[in-house]
């Protein structure tokens, strides 16, 4: 699933000035989490929901197929649409080879259901006067205990490819990845991360996770966002930075399924981000 020649595109909306769209974290097929946050969203009157990766897209067995039917049965309730933003935790085998749809003005991209699409590398679209580019993916530091092409894919990884797909448009407002860009334009929390392995992980994958994250940094610095979202590090945390350009960028990293800080709303007129308890 590739996306690279598609034009931007516009989604309608009748909010009028003060567009709000939720934004999560990492959900990792938590049936539980996920219904409770779409109807959250519900609530405060959300009808479309940006997801930053490690949804647990198409999963194999039973559980995959249980979590995608309540998921979009949640959304179809309550009229939710849920785009996703691939991490590393899906299976990216599927992911790929799902067709690209253009439908309800988010141009083509792959419907899961008829409320969950994922957004292909690449993939730009506008919601208002907002612009909007996706760069899934990151490197599994845990695939040393993972098999591949049964709970690991090696498509999870940013090639160079992807990045040079991703700047081809040239600037948006709103960066939407899974992964961090590298040093300096990271939050407190993610350096920490980073640079100190707290969790031991194999070298091998550490040294690969950093080159996704050089990576993810030159799509950022070309870019140029003013908001940049994701997740994967389980934290939520933010940072203002200053672009080469000498303007800023807001980056907010969101944390994981069942933690504080795992939603948000996101307001298009501010570009402000919100937390959302979820209930």
């Amino acid at each position: 699933m590739h996306d690279a020649g598609a034009p931007t595109v516009r989604a309608p909306t009748d909010r009028g000035e003060a567009v709000r769209v939720g934004v999560a974290g990492d959900w990792h097929g938590n049936t539980g989490v996920a219904l409770a946050a779409v109807r959250t969203f519900a609530e405060q009157g959300v009808d479309l929901v940006l997801h930053l990766g490690d949804f647990g897209l198409l999963w194999p067995g039973n559980s995959g197929q249980k979590y995608h039917r309540k998921v979009e049965r949640v959304c179809a309730e309550h009229s939710v649409r849920l785009l996703v933003t691939p991490g590393n935790h899906e299976h990216w085998t599927r992911t790929d080879r799902l067709p690209l749809e253009a439908r309800d003005g988010f141009g083509e991209i792959g419907w899961v259901t008829d409320h969950v699409a994922v957004l292909p590398r690449a993939h730009r679209f506008k919601i208002g006067d907002r612009s909007f580019v996706s760069l899934g993916g990151a490197v599994s530091v845990d695939r040393e205990w993972r098999t591949a092409d049964i709970d690991w894919w090696a498509q999870e990884a940013i090639e160079p490819e992807h990045v040079h797909a991703t700047v081809a448009g040239g600037p948006v407002d709103v960066f939407l990845a899974h992964d961090s860009p590298a040093a300096p334009y990271w939050t407190p929390a993610v350096a920490q991360i980073c640079t100190t392995n707290p969790q031991d992980w194999p070298a091998d994958a550490v040294v690969d996770a950093a080159v996704g994250r050089t990576l993810m940094r030159q799509a950022f610095e070309a870019i140029a966002p003013s908001l940049f979202l994701h997740g994967h590090y389980h934290v939520r945390d933010s940072a203002d930075v200053v672009l080469r350009s000498g303007g800023g960028c807001r980056i907010e990293s969101l944390a994981a399924d069942g933690e504080p800080g795992n939603v948000a709303i996101l307001d298009l007129d501010t570009l402000r981000v919100e937390d959302l308890q979820v209930r």
